[in-house]
């Protein structure tokens, strides 16, 4: 970042009487745009560390709609596989060509518990 010590810029103003009228000028424009620059570079930090954070932020969301996403295909792949029949794991995973019990548990029947769907 563009720091600059306004102390030092200070030094330079002196009474008006010294130095004629358009030196003071050019100097308080030159302070100025000192200034401004400062100013931009700072609201130019601040713009980009919001979007980097609104980038993370859209991330994540993504991430989660993504995920619920998934969960509402298993649980409507569960529901068409039931139907209004009772049947047991063991079938339900047969049916739908799964193997590894646990995932199951997990993506079928625990999100369509959750969900008050069986």
């Amino acid at each position: 970042m563009f720091q600059v010590d306004m102390s030092s810029l200070f030094i330079w103003l002196r009474p008006l009487n010294s130095r004629s009228f358009l030196n003071d000028i050019k100097l308080l424009e030159l302070i100025l745009l000192i200034i401004i620059a400062v100013f931009v570079e700072l609201m130019l930090e601040i713009l980009y560390s919001t979007l980097k954070n609104m980038e993370n932020v859209s991330r994540s969301t993504d991430l989660v709609s993504d995920q619920d996403t998934d969960q509402d295909d298993n649980i409507s792949r569960l529901t068409k596989v039931l139907g209004d029949k009772e049947m047991s794991a063991a079938d339900i995973m047969s049916e739908q060509g799964l193997s590894h019990r646990p995932t199951f548990r997990i993506n079928y029947l625990a999100s369509a518990l959750n969900k008050g769907i069986i």
